[in-house]
């Protein structure tokens, strides 16, 4: 724990550059499930391009109305699909797909800056934090006694300061990076999975290992 907190002091300069890596990873997590939930129309338009949009969202309530749907999740689903709806129905069925190829486009177009930018920003935090502890490292060399030199190995001395530092920096990846946004985009999907079928998400966790 001491260790960690050693860590967070070292990070505290580099606030604003961690600050705006959250909020892309933030954004990229909610850019992909949007991408997600745009491949359903996406599909349907595909493989159903006789029916027309209002043909497709009144058998669905059919579906939806079955005895044992909570009654909330029905209505977020369907909000959700008059919102779709109301940005990529056109008087035509080319023109429906050619609006979900759009916004599926732009979906995954942010998706991937945010991810660059979530990416371009944690670098400047785990440079800096590496370059701040090599500085450190050395200037703490430069006090100690020649006799300390004698003892200690060259070898050992210089894999302080690259290796165990390059451990440090991989870290910090792991830690502000995949533990942060794998829970985020585990959240948005299950979000849209249970929005779907909460029974089918249900089933997926009952046999998840």
């Amino acid at each position: 724990m001491k260790l960690f907190l050693r860590i967070l002091r070292r990070i505290k300069p580099y606030w604003a550059y961690l600050s705006g890596s959250m909020i892309c990873m933030v954004f990229y997590a909610l850019f992909s499930s949007v991408s997600l939930w745009m491949a359903i129309p996406f599909i349907k338009t595909i493989f159903y391009p006789q029916k027309t949009t209002l043909e497709r969202i009144e058998q669905e309530e059919r579906v939806d109305k079955t005895p044992g749907n909570p009654y909330f999740l029905n209505n977020i689903k369907m909000r959700l699909r008059e919102k779709t709806d109301s940005l990529i129905s056109g008087p035509t069925g080319r023109d429906t797909l050619r609006r979900v190829c759009l916004i599926l486009f732009l979906a995954i177009l942010f998706k991937n800056l945010f991810g660059y930018g979530q990416g371009y920003l944690m670098a400047h935090v785990e440079e800096g934090v590496s370059k701040d502890l090599r500085d450190s490292i050395y200037e703490h060399f430069q006090r100690l006694p020649l006799g300390y030199f004698n003892k200690e190995r060259a070898g050992v001395l210089i894999s302080r300061v690259t290796n165990d530092v390059g451990v440090l920096n991989r870290s910090l990846r792991v830690i502000f990076t995949n533990l942060s946004r794998d829970p985020l985009l585990i959240l948005f999907y299950t979000a849209i999975i249970v929005v779907l079928s909460w029974k089918l998400t249900l089933l997926a966790f009952t046999v998840m290992p």
